[in-house]
């Protein structure tokens, strides 16, 4: 996800321990925003954090978090209109 982008999903944390986090990284996501405290060495989400709503514009500190979350939310398309090969060469294609 990458900031000034529409959000495709819904992503929401419950409340507790974040286990996919290290506890050298609790700073920077309080930094990010998020409600966050370390026990014993494991971060815990103080309560329910909505990262964003579908159609959301993301800001920087909320993309942050979906790549740190391993979360994609980019759709790419392409419309191919031509190509090349070796044996024929330049083709355009019909469009359907």
């Amino acid at each position: 996800a990458r900031s000034g982008c529409k959000a495709t999903e819904r992503v929401a944390l419950e409340a507790g321990p974040l286990t996919q986090f290290v506890a050298a990284q609790h700073e920077q996501l309080r930094k990010l925003g998020m409600p966050v405290e370390l026990k014993k060495g494991v971060i815990n989400l103080l309560g329910e954090f909505v990262v964003c709503e579908v159609d959301d514009i993301l800001t920087p500190e909320r993309a942050k978090i979906l790549e740190l979350l391993g979360i994609k939310q980019a759709i790419f398309r392409i419309h191919l209109l031509a190509h090349w090969n070796k044996n024929s060469g330049f083709r355009e294609l019909t469009q359907t």
